[in-house]
């Protein structure tokens, strides 16, 4: 019998050729897993099946019958199966896959819509967890940027994705017309038909995973010509590795851009690769674009981040697929403002609670919802657990004068049910609590409850509270208490 008290994690990829993505997300963190504490390893296909020592399964690369026919088998006995995307694919097998797993991994917003696009008619679990910064180093200065008239360019890609530098071909040659400029390439294989019709020499250097951040620091400028939405990882590893970057403006590029103000060089056209590649040749351009961009990627793909979220999301797949939980407190809940995207998923969810007859219902609790996000004084959260909504609640505050006091009506809220029973209702009404005394009278703050129902109803009678059939009535004792309160 399997045991779901405690993550058994296996990955099955190939390992050669050993390529960046399975490097990074697959053999980069089964190490911090470890690290983390956590029992990981890899499978083949193999792997004895009859005496089990998992309970999850990441796939990635693999995508034909045989991996359909092994994820059949796991779900018939019992293990959680998760598809690790990292790259757009033309076989027919991808959606079969997609619509088979237990949830899906990817690396940007780009890549989710393509999985759902791929499977229109299912409601896809999916969780986006980016490449972590492979090599970190001292933030650069003024003197490491080279001040010579030549621009020493580099360009890394798979073997299958060398075609890419077409896209910048023409701007290439009129730039190497007018300056004195170097191309190299890092790549699996050697493939020099693909850099024909550039006329100026073209370098190469056998990508290997040991001598690849030593190489990557050698050059001036980074160009990243994509044909595709893809993920970030290729502009991440460049910054982080101190080099400015030039690249072909996609969805996940473009995200990294505009947070860090560097929108100019992302290109579409031939002249705007000509014309980033011109700016780059100032030394004070190239110090100002990592000035602006390596903190930044230091603070958003920082490795102990990136593996957090990965204990985050395989928790809440034991929780949800299984009904279990690991055996230490890995239940991050994270609570935040409501936005318009996360309408759907909030009716859904609270379908469980109060189910809904006809599109007609439905329809009129989404506008409803839209109508209370715009409204001032009425605050919609929503409770997120591996980048899935667990909880929400709507909350009306106000000064009331006449009683002396700062009122908080709570008039919904609710916890999805595989999430009762582990404090998650505790850890949002702490929340509520925390955001409201910060801007009322915390020495004299009311919390009323109004429509809450079921395992609600039973926590707060349970733990000697006043009910109602109309309201809950709690009342705060003294300044700073913090005992949780919550649907446990």
């Amino acid at each position: 019998m399997i045991d779901y008290d405690r993550p058994k994690i296996r990955f099955l990829a190939p390992i050669v050729p050993l390529e960046s993505s399975t490097r990074v997300r697959i053999l980069k963190i089964m190490e911090y897993l470890r690290k983390n504490h956590e029992i990981v390893g890899l499978i083949d296909f193999s792997t004895n099946l009859e005496e089990l020592t998992f309970n999850i399964l990441v796939i990635q690369k693999y995508h034909d019958q045989s991996t359909i026919n092994l994820i059949d088998r796991l779900k018939l006995k019992g293990v959680i199966t998760v598809y690790d995307i990292v790259d757009r694919d033309n076989d027919p097998i991808i959606p079969q896959i997609l619509n088979k797993v237990d949830a899906i991994l990817v690396d940007c917003e780009a890549m989710e819509e393509y999985c759902r696009q791929l499977v229109p008619n299912k409601n896809l679990d999916i969780m986006i967890i980016p490449d972590s910064i492979d090599y970190i180093d001292e933030r650069i200065s003024r003197s490491q940027i080279t001040k010579t008239n030549n621009l020493n360019v580099v360009f890394f890609a798979s073997p299958s994705n060398l075609n890419c530098i077409e896209i910048c071909k023409e701007a290439l040659n009129r730039l190497g017309k007018e300056k004195e400029l170097t191309l190299t390439y890092i790549s699996g294989d050697e493939h020099p038909e693909c850099f024909n019709g550039l006329e100026f020499p073209v370098n190469f250097i056998k990508w290997n995973p040991y001598t690849f951040s030593m190489d990557l620091r050698k050059f001036d400028l980074a160009i990243l010509p994509q044909k595709k939405e893809k993920g970030d990882s290729k502009l991440v590893q460049a910054i982080s590795h101190n080099l400015p970057a030039i690249s072909s403006n996609i969805e996940s590029y473009r995200q990294i851009a505009e947070h860090t103000g560097t929108t100019e060089f992302l290109c579409k056209t031939s002249d705007e690769w000509y014309n980033a590649l011109i700016k780059m040749f100032n030394p004070e351009t190239r110090f100002n674009f990592l000035n602006k961009t390596v903190g930044w990627i230091w603070d958003s793909y920082r490795i102990d981040d990136i593996i957090n979220k990965y204990k985050t999301f395989f928790t809440r797949l034991l929780i949800e697929k299984r009904g279990k939980t690991y055996d230490y407190d890995a239940i991050q809940i994270d609570v935040r403002l409501a936005e318009q995207k996360d309408i759907d998923e909030i009716v859904i969810s609270g379908e469980e609670w109060h189910p809904i007859h006809n599109e007609t219902d439905r329809e009129f609790r989404k506008k409803t919802l839209m109508e209370t996000l715009g409204k001032e004084g009425h605050e919609i959260f929503v409770a997120e657990n591996g980048g899935k909504i667990i909880g929400w609640f709507d909350v009306r505050a106000y000064e009331d004068w006449h009683m002396l006091r700062y009122s908080v009506h709570v008039e919904h809220i609710f916890v999805v049910s595989a999430y009762r029973g582990i404090k998650v209702g505790s850890t949002i009404l702490q929340k509520i609590i925390e955001h409201y005394e910060k801007i009322g009278e915390k020495s004299n703050m009311n919390i009323m409850f109004f429509y809450s129902e079921g395992s609600v109803d039973s926590f707060f009678e349970k733990n000697g509270f006043y009910t109602s059939s109309q309201h809950f009535y709690i009342r705060k004792k003294q300044i700073g208490e913090k005992k949780p309160l919550g649907v446990d």
